[in-house]
């Protein structure tokens, strides 16, 4: 009597060993970590940070908190990277509130933009991009720590993502003429490079793009496209020019 043999089991696919996350994730916060650097060093960080020769103090804060985020977040992957758990958690607290603080100040930061460049021509609708970039971030940085319990792979992927509407400033000021002043343009697109490390790392690990990145992506790309048609409506710069007039 012939043996019936029952078909073998489907193995199981293999991921890649989570330490390459670990990797990953500690590659991209250097990388931001240097992005903001180099875009900041001389006009800031080399220039005597706050002695730095800045338009107004409300533009040294923001730059204080803006470089105490991504330090804080290129810490916070180094412990993962570590093992130190406990305390990332535990400093996780203090990076909720260094959050809030980042979009506060990067809302004044544009206020008073408005008004130590109000000479400068079509201030009023590129301050719509300011805007766009802390609400952008404010969401999903937000999302970030919602989920940092029920799935860590979402709570990094958009942490990550949440830091890139805050790298075209940085990028912006790179001496890369493709990339400097009147090219913000350029800068904005540059700092989307982040988003396809992030897809492409999911392709290669996961085997496709992780929900988290997929949508967290599309948001801040719609984030992105949509600040200039908002800069340009008629009750973006009646808004805008109240905010002028408060004299930040």
């Amino acid at each position: 009597m012939d043996t019936v043999l029952a078909p073998p089991a489907k193995l199981a696919r293999r991921l890649p060993d989570p330490r390459y996350d670990r990797l990953f994730f500690s590659a991209v916060a250097l990388l931001m970590l240097i992005a903001v650097w180099v875009g900041f060093a001389r006009s800031y960080y080399l220039a005597g940070v706050f002695t730095a020769p800045l338009p107004a103090s409300i533009i040294h804060l923001h730059g204080a908190i803006f470089s105490a985020w991504f330090l804080l977040f290129a810490l916070q992957t180094g412990l993962i990277s570590a093992r130190k758990v406990a305390l990332h958690r535990t400093l996780g607290l203090a990076g909720f509130g260094l959050a809030i603080l980042v979009v506060i100040f990067a809302l004044l930061a544009m206020a008073s933009q408005l008004r130590f460049r109000a000479n400068i021509s079509g201030i009023l609708a590129f301050s719509a991009h300011s805007f766009n970039s802390a609400i952008s971030f404010a969401i999903l940085a937000g999302l970030a720590y919602a989920t940092r319990v029920q799935s860590s792979a979402a709570h990094k992927r958009l942490i990550v993502i949440a830091n890139v509407p805050l790298l075209s400033a940085a990028l912006n000021r790179w001496t890369v003429p493709y990339l400097r002043d009147e090219n913000f343009h350029h800068a904005l697109l540059a700092s989307n490079i982040f988003l396809l490390l992030m897809a492409i790392y999911d392709l290669w690990s996961l085997h496709k793009i992780h929900r988290a990145t997929l949508w967290g992506s599309v948001f801040a790309v719609f984030m992105q496209q949509i600040a200039w048609p908002l800069g340009s409506t008629a009750a973006w710069q009646v808004f805008a020019r109240w905010v002028q007039s408060m004299n930040v």
